[in-house]
């Protein structure tokens, strides 16, 4: 991931942080825009002079739609060419391979450069349009506002009304200073133990002939699969939160606890919450709600562009669209009658398969896999599915302890029993998952 590697860590964040501190209020927006701008050549700028194109193209047409309020058909006009250009990018992005435009081979830029770039432009217009907010008249601020570092590459994705006082106006404290250092250490520990230690799990179980793999062993691949995507995720969501934080932003949570979650239609709500409420705000309100279904499929569809449009996720969106719908229709009745437990089981296995879908190369494979899960082979329990458990067990417990509310609804009833022992050992842990992250930076 980009912001783990040892440049970004130990010679661009404190080169910039050292220099932000110092300079003047009124030239900060340039300074991070000029940052970020370096970040995004650095991957490749055929891509960066496209996004700065399209950015540029609709600051322009978003001040004509504001100025012409009072000449319908100009201001109308003016909004279509707006959102033509946003589908355009769009479909470029659907289009190309941009891996062919990178320096290095940058999956996550794929992933999700071009969709925030697109939705964070298309909020904008939508919010002109609106009249939810008055258009910018400061060019550094809008591009700030676009190509931000902290949330670069997987956001979280923010509308202009939300943050645009935050670009006007914020104030960096020693405590806001200090808890962006704890949140992007946490992210950055995220990242590299717990989503580091599962893709070393996951690589054991795909690198064999999955034929020959049981049932079980192909299940405990099927986690590692899930906790290396959220992992990964909400690493970077907590890194972005956190180096927010340290120049004066406050960006929005992106995921809460997804595994506690008691349905498929409330583990969304609990993943990429930013995104989730760009379609909320955005597509259904657009829709007038007049069609719940028509909602879901709209909403599954941006989400698979954002990570990705190949046919593995594609299919994957189909699948979780289908129970979404399913869900909303029928199930949420028969749910009632189930025990909670029960319900949050469910809801794991349904996304564990959603998930085999994401994670491995092709369709087939994706089918193959699920295949064994459920047993297609006939083995169900082998030696090696007990070697794999034995010494990975540790590695789980961790990623459970984190992904659920366990962690923190005890962290928050230590913090009141034993508050003076509570800073000492968050600060000594803290500093241990710094060593330990940085020295998986420097292995890889």
């Amino acid at each position: 991931m980009e912001f783990t590697r040892v440049i970004f860590l130990f010679f661009i964040f404190p080169v910039f942080f050292l220099i932000y501190y110092l300079i003047p209020t009124k030239f900060k927006n340039f300074f991070i825009l000029l940052t970020s701008l370096f970040i995004v050549f650095w991957s490749s700028p055929v891509l960066s002079w496209c996004m700065i194109f399209f950015t540029l193209l609709n600051f322009i047409l978003c001040r004509y739609i504001y100025s012409s309020t009072l000449n319908k058909p100009k201001r109308n006009c003016a909004f279509l060419c707006a959102i033509f250009i946003n589908l355009l990018a769009f479909a470029l992005s659907l289009v190309f391979d941009l891996n062919k435009f990178m320096f290095f081979e940058q999956k996550l830029i794929v992933w999700a450069m071009i969709p925030l770039l697109v939705l964070s432009n298309t909020s904008y217009i939508l919010d002109v349009y609106t009249k939810k907010c008055i258009p910018s008249k400061n060019i550094i601020d809008y591009f700030t506002y676009i190509f931000m570092f902290p949330k670069l590459f997987l956001g979280p994705l923010t509308s202009y009304h939300k943050i645009e006082n935050q670009l006007k106006n914020r104030h960096v404290t020693w405590q806001k200073i200090a808890d962006g250092i704890i949140l992007t250490i946490i992210g950055l520990a995220e990242i590299c133990i717990l989503a580091g230690g599962v893709l070393e799990i996951q690589k054991l179980v795909l690198y064999q002939n999955v034929s020959n793999i049981s049932a079980f062993t192909a299940w405990v691949g099927a986690v590692a699969m899930f906790f290396n995507i959220y992992f990964n995720l909400a690493g970077y969501a907590n890194m972005a939160r956190g180096l927010g934080k340290m120049i004066g932003f406050k960006l929005p949570f992106n995921f809460h606890c997804p595994i506690s979650s008691n349905s498929v239609t409330n583990f969304f709500e609990r993943w990429n919450i930013s995104l989730l409420c760009f379609i909320k705000t955005y597509i259904e309100g657009f829709l007038e709600k007049k069609s719940k279904i028509l909602n879901i499929v709209i909403g599954g569809l941006v989400y698979v562009w954002f990570f990705g449009g190949n046919i593995n996720k594609f299919v994957a969106a189909i699948y979780f669209i289908l129970i979404l719908i399913l869900e909303n229709l029928v199930l949420f009745k028969i749910w009632k009658k189930i025990s909670l437990v029960i319900r949050k089981f469910i809801t794991f296995i349904l996304v564990l398969i959603g998930t085999v879908f994401i994670a491995t190369d092709s369709l087939w494979d994706s089918l193959t896999y699920i295949g064994v899960m459920f047993g297609s082979n006939g083995v169900f329990l082998d030696k090696s599915t007990a070697i794999l458990i034995s010494s990975f067990i540790s590695t789980f417990g961790l990623c459970w302890i984190f992904a659920s509310k366990f962690f923190q609804n005890n962290l928050a009833k230590f913090q009141k029993k034993c508050d003076k022992v509570y800073y000492p050992l968050k600060l000594a842990i803290i500093i241990v998952l710094f060593v330990f992250s940085c020295a998986f930076c420097l292995n890889n």
